[in-house]
This record gives C-alpha cells, sequence and structure tokens, in this order.
C-alpha cells in the first residue's frame, strides 16, 4: 500500500503508469498550458494589462496635476485694481501692496509686471499687442503664510477703505472647480479600470471552463484516486496565475513603452498648445510613481486572474463537474 501515503498526483502518476504507456507519461498535465486558447486568453490579458495600466497611469497624473494646481492657488491670492475714472492705477496698486505687507498673515505681495501680465493674456490675445491700450485691471500676487491664517474679509475691508476699486481673490472658485474636475476625470478613469478588469474576468472565466472542459478525464482520475476539490482547483489557479502574470507583464511593459514613446514625441514637436495641456493636466513620463502605479495593476490582473479561474474551477467541481 506505498501508493496510499503519496500525494493525489503521486498517486496519479503511480495510477497512470499501471494504465497508460510509458511514452504517454512526459506529456501528462492536469491543464494543457500548450492550448491554442491559453495562448489567446494570454493576449486578451496582456491587452486589458496594457489598457489598465495606461488609465492607471493617467488617474496618477491627473491626481498629481490637481495637487501641484491646489497647493499653488492655496498659498496665494490675488489683488485687482480694476480701472476706475479719476484715480490712478499704478498709485492705487502701490498702495494696495503696501497694506497688504503690512497685513497679519501675507509673507510678501508684489505688483504683477506688465510683461507677465501681457503673457497670462497672450493665450487669448495673440502677441503683438500693447497692454497700454487696455482697460485690464493692475494685478497683485501676495504670498499666504504656512504658519499664521489670513483672513480675507479683513483683508478686503482693509483695502476698499482706501482703494474702492479693489478686489481680493482667493480663488476658492478656482479651487472647488479644479477639485470637481478633477475628482470627475478620476471617475470616468476608475469606471474604465472597472470595465478592464470585468471583461478580463469574464474572458478568464470562459477560459477555465474550457480548460477543466477539455482535462475532464484527468479531473475524473484526480478525484478516483483520492485528490480533494480544493487541490484540483489549486492547480487550475496556479496555471491561471502564471498565464495573468505573463500577459500582464508584457501588457505593462508595452505600456510603459509607449508613454515612454509619447513622452518623447511630445518633447520633439512641444508648441504652446501642448505646453498648455500639460500645464493643466501633468505630464505623463517615466518615473518611479508611474512605475509603481503600473507594477500595482499588473499584480491587480494576475490576481484578478487567479482568483477568478479558483472560483470557477471550484464551483464547477462543487457540482460534480457536470456542466
Amino acid at each position: 500500500m506505498a501508493e496510499a501515503r503519496l500525494s493525489p498526483i503521486g498517486r496519479l502518476s503511480y495510477f497512470v503508469k499501471r494504465q497508460m504507456p510509458q511514452s504517454a507519461l512526459p506529456n501528462l498535465r492536469v491543464v494543457n498550458s500548450d492550448s491554442i486558447a491559453n495562448r489567446a486568453l494570454v493576449a486578451v490579458v496582456a491587452i486589458m494589462a496594457f489598457l489598465a495600466a495606461l488609465a492607471g497611469s493617467a488617474a496618477s497624473m491627473i491626481q498629481s496635476a490637481a495637487q501641484d494646481w491646489s497647493g499653488a492657488i492655496t498659498n496665494e491670492i490675488t489683488i485687482q485694481i480694476k480701472p476706475a475714472a479719476g484715480r490712478d492705477l499704478f498709485k492705487d496698486q502701490m498702495r494696495a501692496v503696501d497694506i497688504a505687507n503690512k497685513f497679519p498673515g501675507i509673507e510678501k505681495a508684489a505688483p504683477l509686471s506688465r510683461t507677465d501680465s501681457a503673457e497670462l493674456l497672450t493665450p487669448w490675445l495673440g502677441a503683438g499687442f500693447e497692454i497700454t491700450d487696455l482697460p485690464i485691471p493692475q494685478l497683485i500676487t501676495a504670498k499666504i503664510s504656512r504658519t499664521e491664517r489670513v483672513d480675507i474679509t479683513a483683508l478686503s475691508k482693509a483695502l476698499k477703505a482706501e482703494i474702492p476699486n479693489a478686489i481680493v481673490d482667493d480663488h476658492k472658485v478656482w479651487r472647488d472647480r479644479l477639485q470637481s474636475m478633477s475628482n470627475n476625470l478620476l471617475s470616468i478613469v476608475f469606471f474604465f479600470l472597472c470595465l478592464f478588469v470585468l471583461a478580463m474576468g469574464l474572458a478568464v472565466s470562459f477560459a477555465t471552463r474550457g480548460a477543466m472542459a477539455s482535462s475532464r478525464d484527468i479531473v475524473e482520475v484526480l478525484h478516483f484516486v483520492g485528490a480533494s476539490d480544493a487541490f484540483i482547483a489549486k492547480e487550475f489557479q496556479r496555471h491561471f496565475l502564471q498565464i495573468g502574470l505573463f500577459g500582464a507583464s508584457i501588457g505593462s511593459a508595452c505600456a510603459l513603452l509607449f508613454i515612454w514613446a509619447m513622452d518623447a514625441v511630445s518633447q520633439r514637436f512641444s508648441n504652446a498648445s501642448t505646453e498648455q495641456v500639460e500645464a493643466l493636466f501633468g505630464r505623463m513620463e517615466v518615473q518611479s510613481g508611474l512605475i509603481l502605479v503600473i507594477l500595482f495593476v499588473t499584480l491587480i490582473m494576475a490576481g484578478v486572474t487567479s482568483a477568478v479561474s479558483r472560483v470557477v474551477a471550484s464551483n464547477l467541481l462543487r457540482r460534480n463537474f457536470q456542466e
């Protein structure tokens, strides 16, 4: 009774040695890994991992850009001095700078030069215009202290007491809109990620059913020699985990190459439009944070492949493998 002390695979081998010719033993496997269906599944996992990695990279880029924008506008406020009849814009601007610099919570206030103001208007008005010919407000940027809170309402009252045409903008409206836009974009990216994972899960589910159907005889023999359903399901899980890791690695590597190529092309053919897009949404480039995101997506895709195959195999075995 030496065969009773063997593992299920060992008992299967012992049984097969007695029932099958030796020439058939080298090709005996619980799951056939050389089938066309397995190669097709590798391609499907690679494509889904590629798309998921791009979606995850986009989410990381959007989140980083939103944080940079929020941090930049949170640490500054803007004071506008609007043109008004009978008032000198330049004197009002200088007076507003003095008031702001003496106000608690403001580290430094400085007027925006005409050159800087012209650069801000260039995307809308084009280059070559004379800013002195336009009735535009004079701007003052004030940096907020990190240790002391600024009372925006009190600052506005102090300015209006001497400069009625002064307006304080703490960028709250823009900050709220930016956060809302960022959240909406992240929600869309997350939705697509879920679709990719769902599509891959369905493909793995059908592939597992097909693999179990093609390995029906081996599964029945395993049952005959005493293998448990958990052991058989684990064999299928191991097989599809290897497929998931291989396919996801290929897809993620392609995503990294694609991002690198797009970054190189954007730098080579950079113009005003691409610079504005990068300033708003950030720049997608190969860096440590992006690599970590793609690695995480790879592990998620491989994990989903493994988990789905285990669940499907266990369910089929629980129903006595009748489907």
